[in-house]
């Protein structure tokens, strides 16, 4: 029975799988569908100051200065609404969504580099609110990647500054000269 509603990437596809801020007009009210919302992600520090330390990847110098690396994480997630025209038709639906993903979480988890990604809540099912009566059923999927990058310093950083030369020998940092 699922077999007519294999997604095709023209307008005679059997499903409709699309982010809910793309409005297609021709497309309205078309049943089955996979309607996919990114909800909030969060960054999740990592190390101190997210700098990488160790492990062969440390920050290490060339003749013109610093490089160090820095990570973070980035942790969130999108909702698969499963919609459909039957409570039972919207189950059967789900379950299909909610079995593919999860066969595919190792390659999809690769193909994205991402550091996780599974499902992490299936929503219980309810009755839209629309001129026809149509169910549907949220899937969360949670991911998390992570950001890697360098910093390469053009000199080396200021150690130490000397006010020697502008204000004598009694004036330095501690000092509470307040100027002339």
């Amino acid at each position: 029975e699922m077999q007519q509603y294999l997604w095709k990437p023209d307008k005679t596809s059997g499903i409709l799988i699309e982010s809910v801020h793309r409005y297609r007009d021709d497309l309205v009210g078309k049943r089955p569908a996979i309607m996919i919302k990114r909800n909030s992600f969060r960054n999740i520090q990592t190390g101190f100051g997210g700098r990488i330390f160790g492990g062969g990847a440390a920050a290490y110098e060339n003749e013109k200065g610093a490089i160090s690396r820095h990570t973070t994480l980035f942790a969130g997630s999108h909702t698969l609404f499963c919609i459909h025209g039957t409570g039972a038709s919207t189950e059967l639906l789900a379950a299909e969504v909610i079995s593919h993903i999860v066969a595919s979480l190792n390659p999809i988890r690769k193909e994205l580099g991402l550091r996780q990604f599974s499902v992490t809540e299936v929503g219980a099912i309810q009755e839209i609110e629309e001129s026809t009566e149509n169910y549907v059923i949220p899937i969360t999927v949670g991911w998390c990647y992570e950001h890697v990058w360098e910093l390469r310093e053009v000199s080396h950083p200021l150690q130490s500054v000397s006010l020697t030369g502008l204000f004598g020998d009694e004036v330095g940092l501690g000092s509470n000269y307040q100027g002339p």
